[in-house]
């Protein structure tokens, strides 16, 4: 067999690739470029789609994710408005003669791996209904934790999921659906399956509204913010160049409380979990239909503060507030008289720094 100059996958099917690729599979050795090319950001995503409102954006990216070929699935549409994207989703995603119906169906058909199939959607829509640790997915599925620990594997290698590290506390990573359709059809199309099928999609999509906001545009915010702060934040923003961008919790004894924050840079010579870390931002973002207050602002004051006590050097970490819906005057006005301080809306995530 002739060597193959380049290999170059993307999507779905990395993690089929990659097997062709590894062991003693027959392309073993025989690649001398293997190229992976990742998803669409949402800056990225919006510009494909030319989508200039930064919500309908937004919005499609936390459902479709930024998977370029889906693009050919859903035509030339464009969608400007929430209307326009909700008649879109009923024409596509939440229409049973449509192939993005079962894209998370095929998805999985696709990997060899995959035999028992119920088990792996089973674990997906545990995932993606809020249990993110080998324990609690095996308490919804009803199985041993150390018989899940292939499935799991296959998951993560394949792609369906992946480990979201806590960047300062030496902890388990959290497990998370990577795939923003498969977490789609778990949450929203497979508990109203049957109205969908019975071509009530308006009706099902209804229903399942509040999930959308909170299970699936909620955490999308939260990304996009992370996204923004690793690829797009200027070095005038965040005090200097990012290195890695994550998550922490924040344990506040006194207040007998937990802040998980959903933002998190480090410089770019800083490595993971170290006790002494020096932070380079703090941030927070809530998908809200308010603008947002100085009392998150608060918030993260009492983050850095707690921080600061436990050793990591945090005094000089820029507070970033993002805001779906914009911000009240007190907190608009507390940013203008501090440099320590950075309102970000959705026009920002989408084209400032």
């Amino acid at each position: 067999m002739p060597r193959s100059r380049h290999v170059i996958v993307c999507g779905s099917s990395l993690s089929v690739m990659a097997e062709l690729l590894s062991g003693t599979k027959a392309l073993r050795g025989r690649a001398e470029l293997d190229l992976r090319l990742g998803p669409f950001d949402y800056r990225q995503t919006a510009g494909y789609y030319g989508i200039e409102d930064p919500l309908v954006a937004l919005h499609l990216y936390a459902i479709l994710g930024g998977t370029p070929g889906y693009r050919d699935l859903i035509g030339t549409a464009s969608p400007q408005s929430s209307g326009d994207l909700r008649e879109l989703l009923l024409q596509t995603v939440a229409n049973p003669s449509h192939a993005l119906f079962s894209e998370a169906e095929y998805l999985l058909r696709e990997d060899p791996r995959i035999v028992e199939r119920s088990l792996y959607h089973s674990i997906l829509g545990a995932v993606a209904d809020g249990a993110h640790t080998p324990t609690a997915i095996a308490a919804r599925v009803g199985r041993q934790v150390t018989a899940l620990s292939h499935a799991l594997s296959v998951l993560r290698t394949a792609g369906f999921l992946r480990r979201r590290e806590d960047v300062l506390r030496r902890r388990r990573p959290v497990l998370e659906v990577a795939d923003p359709i498969v977490r789609f059809t778990d949450l929203v199309i497979d508990p109203y399956r049957a109205v969908y099928e019975d071509r009530r999609g308006r009706r099902a999509l209804e229903q399942a509204e509040p999930t959308l906001r909170s299970q699936i545009y909620g955490p999308a915010f939260e990304q996009v913010a992370r996204e923004w702060v690793a690829r797009y934040a200027a070095t005038e923003t965040l005090g200097g160049p990012a290195g890695q961008v994550g998550t922490t919790v924040v344990n506040d004894a006194r207040g007998r409380s937990q802040y998980e924050v959903d933002v998190v840079a480090l410089p770019v010579d800083q490595a993971l979990h170290d006790p002494h870390a020096r932070i380079l931002a703090l941030g927070e973002a809530k998908d809200s239909d308010s603008p947002r207050k100085v009392v998150d602002l608060h918030r993260l004051e009492r983050i850095r503060d707690l921080l600061i006590g436990r050793g990591y050097r945090a005094g000089d970490a820029r507070l970033l507030v993002f805001g779906r819906s914009g911000f009240d005057a007190e907190l608009a006005d507390a940013a203008r008289r501090r440099s320590d301080v950075e309102l970000v809306d959705l026009e920002r995530l989408g084209s400032g720094q």
